[in-house]
């Protein structure tokens, strides 16, 4: 007989959406605060160094006192990353790309850095990032990727990852390949193809088709 008041029911019964929010948990984990940001008007990409939570919480607490002390409104919260270097995207080719995707209103940020002229392939290598990075802490691998094969580089982050839109999921990770993959077949065509690289993310297979 079931004692009373004690359910015998087994974790996996879990309803799917609960069981889908326990495995997003587990299988996705975008950095926080994202390592870069986009600065549209100004056409600069910046990389972002997060802070220590300690002088987090400190900054927050003299802005708190200095406010109260003042009569003052509260100050926002504090930043939690500081910007540490740029690239200007004038003067170096890259291009900062939006890209939605078509599910559930998701836009990702993606970065294009055109072939150097010397070496030159005609060759756009598409590059799907590692679990725990974003295109902060892999710009400067897909830089060294354009150097040493003479090709043009388009990465992006995955929904949820960096400065994109919208929450981590299996689905929102497909659809990240599929409109990447859409972007690239509306560049100019190169002669001799595109590759695909991707870094294992640890835990969930590469988006579709890459």
């Amino acid at each position: 007989m079931r004692s009373r008041g004690v359910s015998t029911a087994w974790p996996w019964a879990a309803p799917p959406s609960v069981m889908g929010l326990v495995v997003t948990k587990l299988l996705f984990h975008p950095p926080d605060p994202p390592c870069y940001s986009f600065d549209d008007d100004q056409g600069v990409f910046w990389f972002e160094q997060p802070l220590h939570p300690e002088d987090i919480a400190a900054a927050a607490k003299a802005a708190k006192a200095e406010a109260e002390a003042a009569g003052t409104e509260p100050p926002p919260p504090p930043l939690r990353s500081r910007k540490v270097r740029s690239v200007d995207c004038a003067a170096s080719g890259l291009q900062l790309l939006r890209i939605p995707t078509g599910y559930e209103g998701n836009v990702i940020p993606a970065v294009f850095l055109p072939a150097e002229e010397s070496p030159k392939t005609d060759v756009l290598l598409i590059y799907s990032h590692a679990n725990a990075e974003d295109i902060g802490l892999l710009f400067d691998y897909a830089s060294f990727l354009r150097s040493a094969l003479g090709c043009a580089v388009l990465a992006y982050d995955y929904t949820g990852y960096g400065i994109a839109t919208g929450g981590v999921s299996e689905k929102a990770c497909f659809a990240d390949g599929e409109a990447i993959l859409r972007y690239a077949t509306g560049l100019p065509s190169p002669e001799e193809g595109a590759a695909a690289a991707a870094a294992a993310t640890g835990s969930a297979p590469p988006p579709a088709g890459l």
